[in-house]
C-alpha cells in the first residue's frame, strides 16, 4: 500500500532540476479541476527552487500542553 501512496503524491525535479510537487488525480475529478487543470490526470505545483532544503520547510513544534491557551 505504500508504494501505492507514493505515486498519489511526490516531490520530482523536471529537466532543469527545479523541484515540483505532483499529484495524481482520479479520473472521475478530471472534468472539475480548476481551469489550467482541468482534464490533466496530475496537479503540479513548482517549489521555485532547486534546493530540496529549501521545498521542504519543517513543520512547527507543537507548544508544550503548559503553555497552550
Amino acid at each position: 500500500m505504500r508504494n501505492a501512496m507514493a505515486r498519489l503524491a511526490c516531490r520530482t525535479t523536471d529537466r532543469n532540476e527545479a523541484l515540483y510537487f505532483r499529484r495524481v488525480i482520479s479520473a472521475e475529478l478530471h472534468p472539475f479541476m480548476p481551469a489550467p487543470w482541468t482534464g490533466k490526470a496530475n496537479w503540479t505545483k513548482s517549489f521555485r527552487t532547486k534546493e530540496a532544503r529549501k521545498a521542504v520547510q519543517p513543520y512547527p513544534r507543537p507548544l508544550p500542553q503548559r503553555l497552550r491557551v
